[in-house]
């Protein structure tokens, strides 16, 4: 069983999962998934044999039976595996951390793999953040159930050793899963869109607009080339909050004709195709699967220091060009590829052999090794398992009370009081607690609501079997 944050949301780590997974030996595994939160913006194309089990919830619920379910999956996660019957898996992934991975304590009598995709930094409690700390408890009782710990790039173990060097001694590498045979089909689709007709040398970037993939830096960067007369256009694919602010960027940088928002594509490989090379410009990443795309493709790029591009990926420049998160030298490194023609053939080339050492192949050998390597566990399966019935005495009990995290909030409120005295941190402190009056008021409400979600749950259960 392998249980993700969602498989539905468009991104690069459904992307990989579904390549793993689709390659499995049939014969040798019985495979399924559990996504936490459906998004329905894509689902991956999954085989037949392959089961994508209901989700513990949608993203468009946003209801308090959500806040419970989430506190539940914090703190009582064996309630998860009881209601939608997990006990059938001898195997148990998690694939990433937090959320996924605080499913792991439900399962003391599986072989079990904490699987996560980038650099943990966020994670770290040398600056003493009461909030960070809360985190970092989580992710450290709930790695401390994993018989085996698997990232996917050096500087993700870096950050493993830093945040939790307690776990180095059960943690590897493997290499993200990439299907090359089936990128070269995909990129070869027609394009509709009239931008495909652009005559200017396209550099492109991909990915959800958010701060995390900081395309700001790009925009700016292409601002600065056209006034050095380098003549390019930017596609930027996807969607998300940072949208508008980008828009507003272009035009206040006098480059709206130079940048073209292309929305969120269910296939990108076409584009990336048409382009001369990839800019990753995040502030973060694990082993961003948009570059291995790149890569197949021939195209070389230029990202910033993150995980996996800046490093396996980039190969020491052999592959793509590594810039400092500014906009001089992100622009110098585009300058260097669109101008240099000997140079861009170069890596090109590189990035068209260095591909092969990526591939499925080698991932689902290096997976089959791991589960072989997976210790066996005592004969426990009873021991501390709740039954379906408790376990629903457990959802109702909870959802008509759990304050925990109400007054978490006042304490923190009360805690930022002290050692700031605005008037904005008074006012917040006050909501908490009419908040938690409410709560308390609205309890008995709940009393008789609870049936509903009782009943839902068993339906949810029912689906599972």
């Amino acid at each position: 069983l392998f249980i993700t944050y969602t498989h539905s949301n468009g991104g690069g780590a459904e992307k990989i999962l579904t390549t793993l997974v689709n390659n499995l030996d049939s014969e040798k595994y019985d495979t399924s998934i559990f996504e936490i939160v459906r998004y329905d913006v894509k689902q991956e194309p999954l085989n037949k044999n392959i089961r994508l089990l209901p989700p513990l919830y949608h993203c468009k619920d946003r209801d308090y039976k959500i806040k419970v379910l989430d506190y539940i999956l914090e703190q009582k996660p064996e309630i998860i595996r009881s209601r939608l019957n997990l006990d059938v898996f001898d195997i148990i992934i998690s694939w990433n951390y937090q959320l996924p991975s605080f499913m792991l304590p439900a399962f003391p009598d599986k072989k079990t793999i904490a699987w996560f995709h980038g650099a943990i930094d966020d994670l770290d409690i040398s600056d003493n953040s009461t909030a960070v700390k809360s985190r970092y408890d989580l992710q450290k009782k709930a790695w401390s159930f994993a018989d085996k710990v698997v990232t996917i790039s050096r500087k993700s173990l870096q950050s493993l050793e830093t945040v939790f060097p307690e776990y180095m001694h059960k943690a590897q590498i493997i290499h993200n899963a990439f299907d090359l045979k089936t990128t070269n089909l995909k990129a070869a689709e027609k394009i509709e869109d009239t931008c495909a007709n652009c005559l200017l040398p396209i550099i492109i970037c991909a990915g959800r607009l958010d701060k995390n993939k900081n395309f700001s830096l790009v925009v700016k960067a292409v601002a600065k080339l056209k006034t050095e007369n380098i003549q390019c256009v930017l596609f930027i694919i996807g969607e998300g909050s940072e949208r508008e602010s980008l828009i507003r960027l272009a035009a206040e940088s006098g480059i709206t004709d130079s940048v073209f928002f292309l929305g969120y594509k269910q296939n990108p490989l076409p584009y990336i195709s048409l382009a001369q090379l990839l800019c990753v410009s995040s502030l973060a990443e694990g082993f961003p699967t948009v570059v291995l795309e790149s890569m197949a493709l021939g195209k070389p790029f230029v990202t910033t220091q993150v995980a996996g591009a800046s490093e396996e990926l980039s190969d020491g420049g052999k592959c793509g060009l590594v810039a400092d998160w500014n906009v001089d030298d992100y622009a110098e490194k585009i300058k260097m590829l669109l101008t240099n023609t000997a140079l861009y053939n170069k890596i090109s080339s590189n990035c068209l052999e260095r591909i092969k050492e990526f591939s499925v192949e080698s991932t689902v050998l290096q997976f089959d090794n791991l589960i072989t390597s997976l210790p066996e566990k005592p004969n426990t399966a009873a021991d501390g398992i709740l039954s379906k019935k408790e376990a629903f005495k457990q959802i109702r009990a909870i959802y008509v009370w759990h304050p925990a995290n109400m007054l978490n909030n006042i304490k923190l409120s009360v805690k930022r009081f002290q050692a700031t005295k605005k008037i904005y941190h008074f006012m917040l402190l006050g909501y908490h607690i009419l908040r938690f009056l409410f709560y308390i008021l609205t309890a008995p409400c709940r009393i008789f609501t609870a049936k509903k979600l009782f009943i839902r749950a068993k339906e949810d259960s029912d689906e599972c079997l």
